[in-house]
């Protein structure tokens, strides 16, 4: 499933400094390319067209050149005015930013490490958009699962998350980025805000295949997930507790379609799915996995 790189345009950057820029290898002479197409076919100066933008003509040739990113959305304005594919406006766009803000590596495409990471965030993430206009999206959850998180964000993204230690067992993965706040609330169409009983699995994700739904279902059950043995009924249990009944019927629709066995326990104003017994565990484990070692540790 394709991801848009253009959805992390909004219109509400109007501020230079907040505007949302791309670079590629290519793409500063793509510009040049379309930057002569539109003078010739509108017959109309370089200096014209740049006020019509409301920028320097200065401006559009430190662009040209490639001396700076070009804020997204003047892209888009001129592939529309030469009335060329948008897709080919993705296809040369690698890296975004903002103003003086470190680039990131666009995904363009759904993964299995991406799935997971929605799943993540769901069950523990926060993403925080403060008046000052600071961007921050967290996870916290054991030492181990922050470790592996952090790692994909690093391949994929290119950011390297800050770590901050919450207990002696508990971290805390932070990246503060518009560019990666955005691929959450923007292109996963995450709620923005602390954990919230009102995300759910992505569009995107949903309408995959079954195997990315089992990495979004997984990364839920690493970090909503508690293993322990109940010692009344002499029995393993893997449970997962949530208010979020979006979330929960995710989890037990995907389990259903893997065939592997559940309760559902319906309280005043949460929820519990349980894998109960220790052969129907091993089965979610092998046919699930987990990156979180308080399950191998635990189990």
């Amino acid at each position: 499933m394709k991801l848009s790189v253009l959805d992390y345009a909004d219109e509400i950057d109007i501020d230079f400094r907040e505007q949302v820029r791309a670079t590629g290898s290519n793409l500063h002479n793509r510009f040049g390319e379309l930057l002569n197409q539109v003078i010739k076919k509108n017959n109309i100066t370089v200096e014209k067209f740049a006020k019509s933008l409301n920028y320097s003509d200065k401006q559009l040739r430190i662009w040209r050149e490639g001396k700076a990113a070009i804020p997204l959305n003047i892209l888009v304005k001129m592939w529309q005015i030469t009335n060329q594919d948008l897709s080919d406006l993705e296809n040369s766009i690698e890296y975004l930013k903002v103003y003086r803000g470190q680039k990131v590596a666009v995904p363009k495409q759904l993964t299995f490490s991406i799935a997971e990471i929605a799943g993540r965030h769901c069950g523990d993430g926060c993403c925080i958009a403060s008046t000052n206009k600071d961007y921050r999206v967290t996870l916290t959850e054991t030492q181990s699962l922050i470790q592996n998180h952090n790692k994909q964000i690093k391949s994929i993204f290119g950011l390297e998350p800050s770590v901050e230690k919450v207990t002696k067992t508990i971290s805390k993965s932070i990246v503060n980025s518009k560019v990666y706040y955005r691929f959450f609330t923007k292109i996963l169409k995450i709620p923005s805000g602390k954990k919230t009983a009102i995300a759910e699995e992505p569009e995107i994700i949903k309408k995959s295949s079954l195997e990315f739904r089992k990495y979004f279902v997984r990364g839920l059950i690493d970090t909503e997930g508690s293993l322990y043995f109940d010692k009344t009924n002499r029995t393993w249990i893997l449970e997962i507790h949530m208010i979020n009944k979006n979330l929960i019927s995710t989890i037990s629709e995907v389990l259903e379609k893997t065939g592997l066995k559940y309760r559902m326990l319906t309280k005043k104003n949460s929820y519990s799915l349980r894998i109960v017994g220790k052969n129907n565990i091993k089965k979610y484990f092998m046919t699930f996995g987990t990156l979180n070692g308080k399950y191998k540790l635990e189990f």
